[in-house]
């Protein structure tokens, strides 16, 4: 938003400048400089308003520094002896008289870049017998309705390099966007009381983004690629691409017991003999509880709807409220394993929360700057964090349950089980770059504890199936009150697809998953 009121500042500027009596040979290289220095953001940013913006900039400015030169220079001489050039004396100087041109009313007009008389900045040397004045500074009538619509034309025509860019960085192609048409009017008959969708799909390392629905029941406010969503347990499998860094890095091993990084002791974090491993953590082997503080009504499987007339955020922001750090590393302490880590599944939120506690301990910095060193800006996730500020917060897509009763928006508390927010932009850099198994973070994440990446056990925190061509579907959904979100990734197939939406009822995680196997087949049969 900065940038582009900067943008439009800088141009209206230089076509305030150009308005004027300058060297408008200024005015266009300025304005020139501007659209290539847009028209770079748009390519290498991927942002094709920029190029729109810095085109309209240059093409205007160039226009308005044509017309702002003075106007006609008239020479009048007496006596039919003289010709325009034994008056002036000598040849137009080239760059200076632009044209110059003698009529029967013995008169000649020439276009300069200065602006009237024998005197005050006149190339023309004065000589006895003519005058030199500057015609009328007011454009005629034809001139007016010329200037009118040409620039009206300039400013439709400067629309057009938009689809140029787009083109290059999107694929554009019919048939994907009829098909997620289809599959979204799908997803809204379907669910009828959902607000918002956005949909971005990765196919050639291409990215094209589709957005429906509203923001906010009851608004026209269409999502764009700057609408933020809770993006919920995807967060995991960030924490566990974090991990699988610090693998890499050989940082930690998966097989470390995890209270080597924890602050304090907890002695009792074990089954007889058998330790909670790193890897459990993100597996969801642990034997943690589902969530702590480790109180019923925090156990819901689907916590933002099932019939309870109390929505589940009522009961989280009670258990939540106060809950800090220090008492969460109190319960933590307090729990007692029912079985051996490592050969239970037993989903874990709690889990989640502790492996961000481990990275915290492997590289001695707060989990919000290593998400945004490690993850965020090298892949260019601008929009992707877990606290945001008052522009931001104005750009969150406002959630809604079962009963279209908006959810809270503070959801910083769910940490690293599921406390980020993020773009459909930003996440089709996240899946683009968890498509290429070429990384060695990426191929780690994606690999089992055998070692193996078609391996029978779980890689971190992403299901690994197999499609009916025997492709590998590796995928990852995640819900917290009011939003749900999901990514499908055929590695082989260099194929992705991402899903948000601003509602969360017991309808929605499976029309997403319908809705992304719908539009993924689209272009790859081979994807069902």
């Amino acid at each position: 938003m900065v940038g582009a009121v900067a943008i439009a500042t800088i141009s209206g500027a230089i076509v305030a400048y150009g308005s004027v009596e300058r060297p408008y040979g200024i005015i266009f290289g300025c304005a020139a400089l501007l659209f290539f220095v847009c028209a770079a953001y748009a390519i290498f940013g991927r942002r094709a308003v920029w190029f729109n913006i810095g085109f309209l900039a240059f093409v205007l400015a160039a226009a308005e520094a044509y017309y702002a030169r003075p106007g006609p220079i008239v020479v009048e001489w007496d006596g039919d002896a003289f010709s325009p050039d034994d008056v002036l004396g000598y040849r137009p100087q080239p760059g200076v008289v632009r044209h110059l041109e003698t009529s029967t009313t013995r008169s000649s007009t020439m276009s300069s870049t200065t602006s009237t008389g024998t005197g005050s900045g006149s190339p023309l040397p004065p000589a006895a017998g003519f005058r030199v004045s500057s015609s009328s500074a007011a454009p005629s009538r034809s001139v007016k309705a010329f200037r009118t619509r040409f620039s009206s034309l300039i400013a439709s025509a400067s629309f057009y390099p938009v689809s140029i860019v787009e083109r290059r960085a999107t694929p554009q192609e019919a048939p994907l966007a009829s098909a997620v048409a289809e599959a979204a009017r799908g997803f809204f008959e379907a669910a009828p009381q959902a607000a918002g969708l956005s949909i971005a799909v990765i196919h050639a390392g291409e990215t094209r983004t589709y957005h429906f629905g509203t923001t906010e029941l009851g608004r026209d406010r269409a999502p764009d690629d700057h609408t933020l969503y809770a993006i919920a347990s995807i967060t995991k499998t960030v924490i566990g691409s974090m991990l699988a860094r610090a693998a890499v890095e050989e940082r930690l091993s998966l097989d470390d017991d995890i209270r080597t990084y924890l602050e304090g002791s907890f002695p009792d974090l074990e089954y007889e003999g058998e330790p909670i491993r790193v890897a459990h953590l993100v597996n969801h082997v642990s034997g943690l509880p589902h969530t702590l503080p480790d109180r019923p009504e925090m156990r819901h499987t689907h916590p933002s709807y099932g019939g309870d007339p109390v929505p589940w955020t009522a009961y989280v922001a009670d258990a939540l409220e106060g809950y800090d750090r220090s008492d969460f590393l109190r319960d933590l302490g307090a729990v007692e394993l029912e079985f051996e880590p490592g050969t239970q599944f037993s989903y874990s939120n709690a889990a989640a929360q502790v492996a961000g506690l481990v990275l915290e301990g492997v590289y001695g910095q707060p989990l919000e700057s290593l998400v945004d060193s490690l993850i965020a800006r090298p892949l260019g996730m601008t929009d992707t964090k877990f606290e945001l500020d008052a522009d931001e917060r104005a750009r969150l897509a406002v959630g809604y349950d079962e009963a279209g009763r908006p959810m809270p928006r503070d959801l910083t508390a769910t940490g690293a089980a599921g406390g980020l927010m993020s773009t459909a932009a930003d996440l089709a850099r996240y899946v683009r770059w968890h498509l290429d198994e070429t990384d060695p973070i990426v191929r780690r994440s994606h690999m089992s504890m055998a070692g193996d990446l078609r391996g029978a056990g779980p890689p971190l925190n992403w299901l690994v199936e197999e499609s009916e061509a025997g492709l590998r579907r590796i995928s990852s959904d995640g819900t917290v009150p009011g939003y749900h979100t999901r990514l499908l990734l055929y590695p082989e197939l260099g194929l992705g697809v991402v899903v948000l939406t601003n509602q969360l009822d017991g309808s929605i995680p499976p029309l997403t998953y319908e809705l992304a196997l719908q539009v993924l087949e689209s272009l790859d049969a081979r994807a069902f």
